[in-house]
């Protein structure tokens, strides 16, 4: 099964596979159990680092976006989209393309 970007930062972060300084533990019991705990992991960062720690900085873009939040909603989406994988266990629909990003205006 691939690993999703989610997965891949939570792994540089340290705390994929194993918690504690010196002695190994196994958080996750396999690659699914990781796919499984992401969306609370993703709401705990929201509460702890982007609420908390951040102090809600990110709410600034809502007053550039007419009251969106562009970032926020793209982490929901995504959250959302594995919610679907997990409810179906449709895991080719891990593999996704990036959208491509529009052509430069020509001015």
């Amino acid at each position: 099964m691939p690993r999703p970007a989610l997965c891949r930062v939570r792994a540089r972060r340290g705390g994929a596979a194993a918690r504690g300084q010196w002695r190994r533990q196994v958080k996750y019991a396999s690659g699914l159990d990781l796919l499984r705990q992401t969306p609370e992991f993703v709401a705990e960062v929201r509460t702890k680092r982007l609420d908390g720690e951040f102090r809600g900085a990110y709410r600034y873009l809502e007053i550039l976006y007419g009251g969106r939040n562009p970032y926020m909603e793209a982490i929901e989406r995504n959250v959302e989209y594995l919610r679907q994988i997990l409810r179906s266990e449709n895991w080719k629909l891990l593999r996704r393309n990036p959208p491509s990003s529009p052509p430069p205006t020509r001015r």
